[in-house]
């Protein structure tokens, strides 16, 4: 019963809702995209196949046309290939050289502000979670505020929660296209949310990958959008915000 009190107080007091996309939304790059060409100038990977495999999820991801089970398979089974020690070795030197340099002031001051005004602020990211859930920190999410892309373990737990090795499969269902959806109600059953505990739902995207997620909200914002997502805000008539000049 005490929890059910905590989580009433909690309702009255958070009646806004904000969710953020990461890559060329928050961070002026695509984060697996650049995981991937990372991977291949520290010789984890092949560097001519690997990097050829990685433009092409790149290009049907621009289209929207790929194949997620598929990028996923080829991502992940990298993560199977070395220690839990290496892996993260690499994970703060692609931090720390990639990622860093592109935290960007606009962005962290609209999630700042954002969170100034009492909203619940969720990062939605298909990028998995050893990649993203350090990009999410440096913006001001923690693990319980990200919903990504999880790698399984061998324990399946989330690779942040245990020392198991990485399966080269996913937990649970990929956070992308309609997935994010079936990912943030999953969130909110979990916290003992509903729908319809927030007045608001901002979403803040800027792919039309991402149009399911935005639809769901009922204050969606097209963020630096691609060209299918600024048609589609146009004709919806949504606001567009432009964070980043990409010139």
């Amino acid at each position: 019963m005490h929890d059910y009190q905590e989580n009433d107080k909690k309702l009255k007091q958070y009646k806004t809702l904000a969710l953020f996309d990461l890559d060329h939304t928050l961070i002026p790059i695509d984060s697996d995209q650049q995981w991937g060409l990372f991977l291949t100038k520290v010789g984890a990977v092949d560097t001519v196949s690997y990097a050829k495999e990685n433009e092409r999820f790149y290009r049907e991801y621009q289209n929207g046309v790929l194949n997620i089970q598929e990028f996923l398979n080829f991502g992940l089974n990298v993560l199977t290939k070395y220690s839990r020690l290496q892996l993260e070795i690499w994970q703060k030197q692609y931090i720390e050289t990639i990622i860093k340099p592109n935290i960007k002031p606009q962005a962290q001051n609209l999630v700042c502000s954002v969170k100034e005004t009492g909203a619940i602020c969720i990062l939605v990211t298909a990028t998995n979670s050893f990649v993203g859930l350090p990009i999410a920190k440096l913006l001001g999410f923690d693990e319980h505020h990200l919903i990504s892309t999880e790698p399984n373990t061998e324990d399946n737990c989330p690779w942040y929660t245990t020392k198991s090795p990485f399966t080269g499969t996913v937990l649970g269902i990929p956070s992308f296209q309609a997935g994010k959806v079936t990912r943030i109600e999953e969130w909110m059953l979990k916290n003992r949310y509903t729908k319809q505990c927030f007045n608001t739902i901002y979403a803040y995207s800027d792919s039309h990958n991402d149009i399911p997620m935005l639809e769901w909200a009922n204050m969606p914002i097209a963020t630096n959008p691609d060209a299918k997502m600024h048609e589609h805000a146009l004709k919806n008539y949504w606001p567009i915000l432009s964070l980043f000049d990409f010139k």
